[in-house]
């Protein structure tokens, strides 16, 4: 048989603190030693690897001491790991894989863990694993020190289970035991199972009938969801036909109102562009008006200076006169002097020859000539300065008539511009005028369209208002369309029911569903007989109780054949026959008590036929509003005078509240309503 055993890796287990690996060939291996080095270990390892959970035979008192504990050139190691590989080619290990490998950690937490070909398993599956090839912890393929003189030295028993270890039956031992006690656990389960079951089976008829009228609750249920899924989809539409109508409407005066915004815009455009244009033209006509005033201004400066001018013109004039009136004479004088300068001369020239007898003469005459020629000279530099002066002021006079002319042309143009001016004036002031006419127009128009955007805007705020009224109505109509509609198919969803259940005689009794099943001949259930207020079926649904499925028979005979049938049939009903039913008057209720309805018996509407039954079921009951009332009532009952007992001073009554709750004169209390299944003949 060859070597399955390839390869053992230590890594940090006891004294191997580096990894080591041993690799097993073909035929024996062997490993030899001194003593101390680790060949024990080994065999530890391959034991500890199996799953050996006995530190006794791990030669050690804890997990601590599987893992290498440090030297002096080396610390501690933090785990202990060791791999066993084995060949799996015969597939002598129930597991797929040519080579299977299996490993175990340990943590000096304590915590240990195994892997088989590097997935972490359970201890448990390498256990079964290798128990089926003889392989388990307790198997004893491993042979340590001593451990022949313990087998040679164990009892009977004993050595009877190292022989089934050896052989390998112990992981059957072990599935039998764990077998025994899932049947055990599964026995437990299963007498618990039956206690629940004997626990629940009385009550298994309460909960079918429970579970019925659940499943007839759920079909009603969702028939009345579907028909209000319908009822709710059709006022749906209508609502929102209703509000498309009224959207419509608001749209259109929308569109109304935003036409008339449009114009009043468009005018209001055209007004500020006429505001604009009378602003410019009002800005051209000052600044034309200022133009003017400074041109007149200009034109009185202008005129002034012209009238200085003139005067000056005139004063040079005068004295231009006066100098030339000055001048005449003058000339006249030079002309004299001159005259008299020849008759000197040719004096002196004729006296020439006497200048030495006239020497004093001549010098006087000379010294006179020196003084009329200084004169002379004097007079002809005034009459220079003269001709200057004239030359200046006809210089000056002839810049005073250019000045002049220019300022008559420039006169001409002033006349001509302020008539320009004066006509633009004018052409302005009726352009004024007329844009005052246009504006007075716009301001009229615009007061017209302010009017009618008020008016618009009335009319819409009023069709605004009036489709919120309208929509407000809608809602309110629609909400109580839904009421209504709601109220008429509960009442339509309840009738159809009561139909069905009439159909499938559903609500009553065995008996009574036996009876009407087998079309025995009655006048029917009581509830169907009478004709109850709406208001009043909740309290006599709870006063009648019981006999509210009794069935109306004809009389005796009738009475006893049903009896006959139930007793065939195994079943129980309540019968009324009628002509055999004898009852005292109901009781009379006194007036004035504002918590009293009355009498339940005089308070329906019923065949006379049965006037016997119901005022012996109902003639006693006295209907009230509410606990208060029946309390207070109840506390002093019996009150009423009973008409059918002569002598007699009262009975006693019982009282029941509009919501079904039942007060006897004795004393009981019926607490909860009684579920309404009185039809409304009415």
């Amino acid at each position: 048989m060859p070597l399955r055993l390839k390869q053992l890796d230590l890594h940090g287990y006891k004294t191997f603190a580096t990894k080591s690996e041993f690799v097993f060939g073909s035929g024996i291996s062997a490993i030899v030693g001194p003593n101390g080095s680790g060949k024990s270990n080994i065999v530890d390892s391959i034991r500890w690897v199996l799953g050996e959970q006995s530190f006794g035979l791990l030669r050690g008192k804890k997990t601590e001491d599987m893992i290498f504990g440090g030297s002096e050139q080396r610390p501690r190691a933090g785990m202990a790991e060791a791999t066993l590989t084995f060949d799996n080619a015969d597939g002598w290990l129930a597991i797929d894989f040519a080579e299977v490998s299996i490993t175990r950690r340990a943590y000096r937490d304590g915590e240990n863990e195994y892997l088989l070909n590097g997935q972490r398993v359970r201890l448990r599956d390498i256990s079964e694993l290798l128990a089926k090839c003889g392989l388990a912890e307790r198997t004893y393929t491993i042979i340590g020190q001593g451990l022949i003189d313990t087998a040679l030295s164990l009892k009977a028993e004993e050595r009877r289970a190292l022989f089934e270890e050896a052989a390998g039956i112990g992981v059957y031992r072990h599935k039998r035991e764990d077998a025994l006690r899932k049947l055990e656990a599964t026995q437990r389960n299963l007498d618990r199972v039956l206690d629940i079951l004997t626990e629940l089976k009385p009550r298994l008829r309460s909960l079918e009938k429970q579970s019925q009228r659940a499943r007839e609750y759920n079909v009603v249920k969702a028939d009345l969801h579907q028909v209000l899924k319908t009822w709710y989809g059709y006022h749906w539409h209508r609502a929102v036909e209703a509000v498309a109508q009224a959207r419509a409407v608001a749209e259109q005066a929308a569109a109304e109102l935003e036409a008339q915004q449009g114009q009043q815009d468009g005018l209001n455009e055209e007004v500020a562009s006429l505001r604009a244009r009378l602003a410019g033209l009002r800005a051209q006509l000052n600044t034309r008006r200022g133009e003017v005033d400074s041109l007149r201004a200009e034109w009185e400066t202008l005129t002034r200076e012209l009238a200085v001018a003139d005067e000056r013109v005139r004063s040079l004039a005068a004295q231009r006169e006066a100098v030339l009136a000055e001048a005449g004479p003058l000339e006249v004088q030079l002309a004299e002097q001159n005259a008299r300068a020849e008759a000197a001369r040719a004096e002196v020239a004729r006296l020439a020859g006497e200048a030495d007898e006239s020497k004093l003469k001549f010098e006087s005459a000379r010294s006179s000539l020196t003084d009329r020629e200084a004169r002379l000279a004097a007079l002809r530099a005034a009459e220079a300065a003269a001709r200057l002066r004239a030359d200046e002021h006809e210089g000056r006079l002839a810049e005073l008539r250019a000045r002049r002319s220019q300022l008559a042309g420039r006169m001409e143009k002033l006349n001509a511009a302020r008539a320009e001016l004066r006509t633009a004036l004018a052409q302005l002031e009726a352009s004024e005028t007329s844009a005052r006419v246009l504006v007075s127009e716009a301001n009229e128009h615009l007061n017209t369209v302010q009017a009618a955007r008020a008016e618009a805007e009335a009319r819409v705020s009023a069709q605004t208002e009036a489709v919120r009224a309208a929509e407000t109505r809608l809602l309110d109509l629609s909400e109580r369309a839904a009421t209504a509609h709601a109220e008429v198919e509960r009442l339509r969803a309840r009738h159809e029911v009561l139909e069905q259940a009439h159909a499938e005689l559903a609500g009553f009794g065995s008996g009574a569903r036996h009876l009407l099943a087998q079309k025995f001949p009655t006048r029917g259930a009581l509830a169907d007989l009478l004709q109850v207020p709406a208001e009043l079926e909740t309290a006599i649904t709870a006063a009648l109780g019981q006999y509210l499925e009794a069935l109306v028979v004809s009389g005796r005979e009738a009475a006893e054949t049903a009896i006959e049938v139930l007793g065939a049939a195994n079943g129980r009903a309540a019968l009324l026959p009628l002509g055999q039913i004898a009852a005292p008057e109901p009781l009379t209720a006194p007036e004035g008590d504002p918590g009293i309805v009355g009498v339940a018996a005089r308070l329906l509407t019923v065949d006379e036929s049965l006037r016997p039954i119901v005022n012996l079921l109902l003639g006693q009951v006295v209907v009230v509003r509410d606990r208060a009332a029946a309390r207070r009532l109840s506390a002093t009952s019996p009150p009423y005078p009973s008409p059918a007992v002569p002598g007699k001073d009262s009975v006693g009554a019982t009282f029941v509240t509009l919501a079904g709750e039942v007060f006897h004169a004795s004393g009981p209390v019926l607490a909860s309503p009684t579920t309404t299944v009185v039809s409304n003949a009415s």
